[in-house]
């Protein structure tokens, strides 16, 4: 009992797994993606093609910047 009394103090310290996440998703400099299909290959691929249309619409801002 005393154990668990002793790192639960520790616990409260570091941001959980989900907090830190949540601050890379609000963060704008992080291009991110995620999807939700019946599988996780299903997920990954479709998570990663809308990774990729972010990063193409990055660049294609980036390149209209420099051209102003």
């Amino acid at each position: 009992m005393a154990m668990l009394m002793l790192t639960v103090p520790m616990w409260s310290q570091e941001p959980s797994v989900s907090k830190q996440i949540n601050q890379i998703k609000r963060n704008t400099q992080y291009l991110y993606a995620e999807a939700t299909m019946s599988t996780y290959d299903e997920a990954a691929e479709v998570a990663y093609e809308l990774l990729m249309q972010q990063v193409d619409e990055y660049i294609g801002s980036k390149k209209k910047l420099s051209s102003a």
